[in-house]
């Protein structure tokens, strides 16, 4: 995502080093990672609910972070964060559809029928 972003900054006159790049992704996704925490009490509402929550703050923090880390204009920078977040969501539902073939294809478990005698 520090990669994609760094792309992006190229048609803007800002110019962030590929670190400063990676530094804002993980900044826009840490409450992800700290909703992660409700995962501890088991309970699928709570973990909905906070999961939620987070998702909605990291896009507050994505759509309003970009423009500034970025030096450009407001409408530029909605544009900016719509592309970013589009990127992030499909390189979400990719790795999930990885690990689903990876699990189906190699991972899963045989089940092997015991027979008495």
């Amino acid at each position: 995502m520090g990669l994609f972003i760094r792309w992006m900054s190229r048609t803007f006159d800002s110019r962030p080093t590929v670190n400063q790049c990676i530094g804002f992704a993980a900044y826009t996704v840490t409450p992800l990672f700290l909703a992660g925490v409700a995962g501890l009490y088991p309970s699928r509402w709570l973990a909905i609910t906070v999961l939620g929550a987070a998702s909605l703050y990291s896009t507050f923090l994505l759509f309003v972070g970009l423009p500034i880390f970025m030096h450009e204009r407001k409408e530029q920078g909605l544009l900016n964060a719509a592309s970013v977040w589009g990127i992030g969501l499909l390189v979400l539902v990719t790795i999930l559809v990885e690990m689903i073939l990876i699990w189906s294809n190699y991972l899963a478990p045989e089940y092997l029928r015991a027979t008495v005698g």
